[in-house]
């Protein structure tokens, strides 16, 4: 058993580490401020610090931007993808204009890209631009579904039904109606890229 003389002894010995523990955690604290303090302290915080945060805000901007011009390919994508499923029923001479263009690029008097600087561009260029950081095989199977859809245009294009009214003959339309139902929402090879609806 412990005596009242003891017991005091040991609590008067418990308030001393407390004590002393407190000034070395106190010491430590100061020391990493005044660190900063130091020459090589604000070398590391101007050059070091700034650095790594400078690189992560232009990482930022750069994918930010890069987002915005995927989306900006993807709806012009989507864009002559409508253009296009005009095949599907009797068209005009002015309906065929617009698929031609959507296939092949926009001439400067008939403009209907969504965005001025893409209106040149062929809808397998922009599929394949869209869809660059993809694997070959997805690039391939957007290569391909384009290639199926000039080869519908060649059929429609040389199928007039009277003068200036163009049809796919019935086998290539059903062929089409498919073709053209299932390539939206189709992922392309083996990655998770889809055709716009």
């Amino acid at each position: 058993m412990l005596t009242e003389q003891d017991m005091l002894r040991i609590s008067e010995e418990e308030k001393f580490r407390l004590q002393i523990r407190n000034e070395l955690e106190q010491k430590n604290k100061n020391k990493a401020i005044s660190f900063l303090n130091t020459p090589l302290g604000i070398f590391f915080l101007s050059s070091v610090l700034l650095s790594g945060m400078t690189w992560a805000y232009t990482t930022y901007t750069n994918y930010l931007t890069n987002k915005k011009e995927s989306n900006r390919m993807y709806y012009e994508v989507s864009n002559r993808c409508f253009q296009v499923r005009k095949m599907d029923s009797i068209c005009n001479s002015d309906d065929l204009s617009k698929i031609r263009s959507a296939l092949f690029g926009y001439s400067n008097v008939e403009n209907y890209a969504l965005y001025r600087e893409y209106s040149s561009w062929t809808l397998k260029a922009l599929a394949l631009e869209l869809w660059e950081d993809e694997s070959n095989q997805t690039k391939s199977a957007a290569s391909e579904h384009t290639d199926i859809l000039i080869h519908y245009y060649q059929i429609l294009k040389n199928n007039p039904i009277a003068d200036g009214v163009y049809q796919l003959p019935d086998k290539e339309q059903k062929e089409f109606k498919s073709f053209s139902e299932d390539i939206h929402g189709m992922s392309l090879g083996d990655s998770k890229v889809i055709w716009p609806k």
